[in-house]
C-alpha cells in the first residue's frame, strides 16, 4: 500500500510521549492510554526487538519486512 494513510488513524504516540520501542511498558502505557486491552491490538514492527517488546505486554505483534529488505533472488 502506497500513499497517505493517516485518515486510518484516530492518534499517533512517540518516543517522547510513551518511552523507548523496545521497552514493554511502553506498549503497556499505550493500550492504557487509549482504554484498550493489550490483546487487542496488533503491532506491526520491521524490529525483531520492539516486536518482542510489544509481545511481551500482550499484544499481537507481526514482524515486517521493509521493502528494501525484500530478498530478490538471483535471475
Amino acid at each position: 500500500v502506497h500513499g497517505d494513510l493517516t485518515s486510518f488513524f484516530k492518534s499517533f504516540f512517540d518516543l517522547e510521549s510513551l518511552g523507548s520501542k523496545d521497552d514493554s511498558q511502553s506498549y503497556t502505557k499505550f493500550c492504557s492510554v487509549v482504554s484498550v486491552e493489550p490483546s487487542c491490538v496488533t503491532f506491526f514492527t520491521d524490529m525483531e526487538d520492539e516486536l518482542n517488546a510489544a509481545v511481551s505486554a500482550g499484544l499481537r505483534g507481526l514482524l515486517v519486512k521493509r521493502e528494501d529488505h525484500v530478498f530478490v533472488p538471483d535471475s
